[in-house]
């Protein structure tokens, strides 16, 4: 904070900096510059009849302008200075503060000393009275003509009024005059101060090791740390183009956004980089994948291929290679070429030219997920068709699919030839039990596709119709014609409107696939009840059909056996 200074008051100036020859320590001399009015104080105050008279007494020669203090009714004269200490930073730490007053002149031999104390704060102007806030850190001080180290209270003043960049001292007697007008004329105080600057750690270095740039004119080809004092000024530079190992590079930027040669001033422990850009082409031609091969100039390369002399604009041609790879923890898939990707940002065709710029040239490509689609016939028979994306195929079909891409798989009802006889097979669901049909997916793997199917009234058991244990067909007052029977351990139910010229597909009743035998068929109006016995739980199953709206119940329990 800079400080305002009414006009009665004289304002300090420094006179001389000089740095110590420690590191980070410095010494600032403070004088009390007697220059028309600078520095006197006249407080005055009229309310107690207090007379406080300090001034500089000119002899007529302007090297002799000293001050006087004195007395004046019953009280001691005092006298305050105010010293510039803008130049010292915040961040310092004050070490030690020396004073020293030169005795000139008294007319009172019972002078003994003079005090010295602090002052903290602001203080504010009311006419041409001045208050001071401060704290009384008195010491006394010889007047010979020596130095006097100030106690460590007046230190820690001057530390705390560093953000106001003004420090004042008070100077009073140590003993009371007895009389009037008795006065002492001495020249200004002289006050010194040493402190201290932190050090902040400063890296400057190229992004290419090797290339050349200064730090306060010295020059270095590689990344060097220097400590420098906090708040320092300091230069950085460097040259551009250069050259190394038979490559150019131009500067582009300093990390800090300067200019290619600028001053600095350092606050904090931080990197300067200067960025150059050469004209090597620093290029990578790989698979997606990484590894594998690529084509480079016609000749086959390892992926990834960096070459290690080519420049900026040369012209190089490329080209893909479909081929196996097998990452590690995965299947082994077979990559097609999709495209190549450039630094540019465009795509090409599986083989181009070009003249390259650094980045990365990168083959894009599309595994293959292979497949096989086949059909189980779950009363004999085998192969058949299966229709892949709408054509027909003998099953079982072995094929791929792109990655990204769509498979659409459909299981055809069908005639196969068991035993000799013509069976009629419908779809009943697909392995994992979908039964969807037909049905679109998209593979991210190797995969198989199974399709499920019933032959059409055909049975593994001489029970299915036999035995007189259970109804197995029954017939609607409108001649439709209901049935049911067992096959493979599970309960179906068909119908047919042609008195059983044809049947309906078949639908499976049971829950519990595998364990049920021995059905039972009954019909009243248009409710249709079937009932079948369970082996896995031992247990009598119970279902019912509503022929007039198509629609079915839960299975339930009858009994236990």
């Amino acid at each position: 904070m800079r400080l305002y200074l009414p006009k009665i008051v004289l304002a300090a100036s420094i006179f001389f900096f000089v740095a110590n020859l420690l590191a980070g320590q410095h010494t600032l001399t403070l004088n009390f510059r007697s220059n028309n009015d600078w520095g006197l104080v006249y407080y005055h105050d009229e309310g107690d009849m207090k007379y406080y008279d300090f001034k500089i007494q000119d002899h007529g020669t302007p090297a002799r302008r000293d001050l006087r203090i004195g007395k004046r009714g019953y009280d001691i004269h005092q006298a305050f200075f105010i010293y510039d200490i803008s130049s010292i930073p915040d961040y310092a730490t004050i070490n030690s503060v020396r004073v020293k007053i030169y005795e000139q002149d008294k007319n009172y031999d019972d002078f003994r000393d003079i005090l010295l104390e602090g002052l903290l704060d602001d203080y504010p102007a009311q006419n041409v009275y001045l208050y001071f806030s401060h704290q009384y850190n008195s010491f006394t001080m010889s007047m010979d003509h020596t130095w006097n180290n100030a106690n460590d209270a007046i230190v820690s003043d001057m530390q705390n009024s560093l953000d106001d960049d003004w420090f004042g001292l008070k100077i009073r007697f140590g003993q009371d005059p007895p009389e009037n007008n008795i006065y002492y004329e001495s020249q200004p105080i002289e006050v010194i101060v040493t402190y201290t600057i932190p050090e902040v750690q400063v890296t400057v270095q190229t992004n290419i090791n090797g290339l050349q740039f200064s730090v306060d004119g010295q020059n270095y080809t590689s990344a060097v740390t220097i400590p420098m004092e906090m708040g320092s000024q300091h230069t950085r530079a460097t040259t551009t183009p250069q050259t190394k190992d038979g490559y150019t590079y131009d500067w582009k930027n300093w990390s800090d956004g300067g200019a290619i040669s600028d001053n600095f001033i350092q606050m904090n422990d931080m990197t300067l980089t200067a960025y150059f850009e050469s004209n090597k082409a620093e290029v990578t031609v790989m698979n997606d994948f990484r590894y594998g091969v690529v084509m480079v100039d016609n000749v086959q390369r390892n992926s990834p291929y960096q070459p290690s002399d080519w420049l900026k604009g040369s012209n190089h041609s490329f080209g893909a290679i479909d081929q196996n790879y097998q990452e590690p923890g995965e299947p082994n898939y077979f990559r097609e070429f999709w495209y190549w990707f450039t630094p540019s940002g465009n795509k090409n065709n599986r083989n181009f030219s070009i003249d390259v710029t650094s980045g990365n040239y990168i083959v894009e490509t599309l595994k293959h997920f292979e497949y096989t689609a086949n059909n189980d016939f779950i009363n004999g028979g085998s192969n058949g068709d299966i229709k892949i994306d709408n054509q027909t195929k003998t099953a079982p079909y072995t094929s791929y699919v792109l990655e990204n891409n769509t498979i659409t798989t459909e299981a055809p009802t069908q005639t196969i030839t068991v035993n000799g006889r013509s069976v009629k097979y419908y779809f009943v669901q697909w392995e994992d039990g979908s039964v969807s049909n037909p049905r679109t997916f998209v593979p991210t793997n190797h995969f198989s596709v199974n399709a499920a199917y019933k032959g059409n009234m055909v049975s593994n058991t001489s029970r299915a119709t036999g035995y007189n244990n259970g109804r197995r067909i029954v017939k609607t007052y409108s001649g439709k014609l209901f049935t049911v029977y067992e096959d493979n351990g599970d309960i179906y139910f068909t119908s047919s409107d042609d008195n059983s010229q044809t049947w309906h597909p078949e639908i499976r009743v049971n829950s519990n696939q595998g364990q049920c035998k021995n059905p039972a068929i009954a019909i009243s109006s248009n409710q249709v009840f079937l009932t079948w016995f369970d082996n896995g739980s031992n247990i009598v199953k119970f279902r019912m059909y509503n022929s007039a709206t198509d629609s079915w119940g839960n299975v339930k329990n009858v009994s236990s056996v």
